[in-house]
């Protein structure tokens, strides 16, 4: 994991299950077993998806400027987090 945002790339597509984790806090590393929660959205048309969430939140964020070329490169792996997380659903 490269970005704070690839967490929920990788649980979204496993609610309830119980997942390994292998955590980096600093100089401390330890191992973790725990369960995803089942989180139920409804949209606006009464359509149901089940989403896993791992309870984590990421501190302040910060907005930068980038270029063109970097916004393109940025928005395309966004694009492909999105329709990985939708293949696997």
């Amino acid at each position: 994991i490269s970005e704070f945002t690839d967490i929920s790339e990788m649980v979204r597509p496993y609610p309830g299950r119980r997942v390994a984790l292998h955590v980096g806090r600093g100089v401390r590393e330890f191992d973790s077993v725990v369960q995803l929660e089942d989180h139920l959205e409804r949209d606006r048309f009464g359509n149901e998806t089940h989403l896993g969430l791992l309870g984590v939140r990421s501190g302040a964020f910060e907005v930068q400027r980038v270029g063109p070329i970097e916004a393109v490169t940025l928005a395309g792996k966004q694009s492909w987090g999105i329709v990985r997380m939708l293949a696997s659903a």
